[in-house]
């Protein structure tokens, strides 16, 4: 009830309150995923955590990009549900990496910072993607039967984009709300902790030169 609704937003700050309508489990995973992102200074062991618990409410699979200081997009983190898969998902995404000119995917939600709702892909859709027929085989066993991919954004710039497939659900716009509001989170703790990072860097090149 609103008890337990009060309990999961005090782990926000108000600007970062959930919207209401998002259900209990909704709800859980968000405050997880603030717990998890709170204390993390090194985001890329974090982010494997979070990605891990994408799969275990959201996504079959999901990947995790972050822009890096040059501009160029890298991929910090993958996971499959079927914890035997997240091989043949790393492999899969090493031989086949994203096109930047592909209409969707990272390199254009980061481009137009826009999200990306695919709720229903068929064999077909994907057989228009994929690079050749046993890489088409690997999408459809992974389970990829409905996506999103949505960006990272914080302080007006993008650091990355995650991607989640799901062959369980049928991604709608309420689960894209979830989403964007883990993408807030997560884009908040990239940034916090890249300015944590440079911190630390300057004051290294200051004792140095005394």
């Amino acid at each position: 009830g609103a008890r337990m609704l009060s309990t999961h937003q005090a782990h926000y700050p108000a600007m970062l309150r959930p919207p209401a309508f998002v259900p209990q489990e909704r709800l859980e995973l968000l405050a997880r995923a603030a717990e998890l992102l709170e204390n993390g200074t090194d985001y890329e062991k974090t982010l494997d955590f979070v990605a891990d618990l994408l799969v275990t409410s959201l996504a079959s699979w999901c990947t995790i990009d972050l822009v890096n200081e040059e501009g160029v997009i890298e991929r910090v983190a993958v996971a499959h549900r079927d914890s035997a898969k997240n091989d043949m998902t790393r492999l899969m995404l090493r031989k086949h990496p994203a096109r930047s000119t592909a209409k969707n995917g990272v390199y254009r939600v980061i481009e137009t910072r826009q999200p990306i709702l695919l709720p229903v892909l068929t064999r077909d859709d994907w057989a228009r993607r994929a690079d050749d027929p046993k890489h088409l085989d690997l999408i459809m066993e992974l389970g990829s039967t409905s996506y999103m991919c949505v960006p990272l954004i914080a302080r007006g710039r993008v650091v990355g984009a995650f991607i989640l497939f799901s062959d369980l659900r049928t991604y709608d716009e309420r689960d894209l709300e979830t989403a964007l509001e883990l993408a807030r989170l997560i884009a908040m703790a990239v940034d916090n902790v890249s300015m944590f990072r440079k911190m630390q860097a300057t004051l290294i090149e200051l004792e140095s030169t005394h």
